[in-house]
């Protein structure tokens, strides 16, 4: 069984075309782990692919659950 064909995100480049983000060496973005930042996250690598700029993921611990820490 094949997987269905997918584009990536299709809408990220306008989601983000008012930051010129083509022009940036470095974009960093920070996220949680949770749905929402991950699919920041997803958007933003979508929008950066294949050009020059690096795409710097942190994480950051909100410190709302304990398990989150690991």
């Amino acid at each position: 069984m094949t997987s269905p064909e997918r584009e990536p995100a299709p809408l990220a480049g306008n989601l983000f075309a008012g930051l010129d983000l083509e022009n940036r060496k470095t974009v960093i973005v920070a996220v949680s782990g949770g749905s929402d930042s991950l699919a920041l996250l997803d958007l933003a690598a979508t929008a950066l692919a294949g050009g020059p700029t690096e795409l710097v993921v942190v994480t950051v611990d909100h410190g709302l659950r304990r398990e989150a820490a690991a």
